[in-house]
């Protein structure tokens, strides 16, 4: 049998250490509830529904004007492990997470949103004259001529969630119908 010699211990050891860093953290796609500007502390909920209040750091300056809209979390482990960040989509800010409390589950966030809908999707982009919307899987959907107004109020990185013939909006509480092309 051989002998483990030092400079093998060496080469194993930053192997793993190599390995180790690798690893992708944990990312999730939340909303933010509720923030106010100025402020360092928030409210985010989870697609399941379950809720956190969560103080950061700085480097989110517009982090309260997501309030109702998608935000990322990044994790170095499980959801919200120490070192976690708070990331703005499309706008390269990002800041860490000094603390979260659990705060149990909420109803969704509109009681008034149409039976066998399916949240988790967010909207990339609207064509100009509101006939198409992209979600961020990169499906495209034709809109109704009559729902195509409602569109003016829909921004990018809006939650959207997918019903039976239609898509729906939780911040506005407002459902357009739509179907997919591709």
């Amino acid at each position: 049998m051989p002998a483990i010699t030092l400079h093998s211990l060496f080469v194993l050891c930053l192997s793993l250490l190599m390995l180790a860093g690798s690893a992708r953290a944990d990312e999730e796609w939340v909303t933010l509830n509720s923030a106010a500007q100025g402020e360092n502390k928030l409210v985010i909920v989870r697609q399941s529904h379950e809720a956190f209040q969560i103080e950061h750091g700085t480097g989110c300056a517009g982090l309260w004007r997501y309030r109702g809209r998608p935000v990322m979390i990044q994790s170095p482990g499980p959801f919200l492990t120490p070192g976690a960040e708070i990331v703005l989509p499309n706008e390269g800010q990002r800041c860490r997470i000094w603390d979260s409390k659990p705060l149990g589950y909420r109803p969704s966030a509109d009681a008034e949103a149409p039976a066998d809908c399916r949240p988790g999707y967010w909207l990339q982009n609207i064509a100009p004259n509101g006939e198409l919307l992209i979600l961020q899987d990169n499906s495209l959907w034709s809109v109704l001529p009559a729902d195509q107004p409602e569109l003016r109020f829909w921004q990018n990185g809006d939650a959207v969630w997918h019903c039976p013939a239609m898509l729906y909006n939780p911040r506005l509480r407002k459902a357009i119908r739509a179907s997919r092309v591709r």
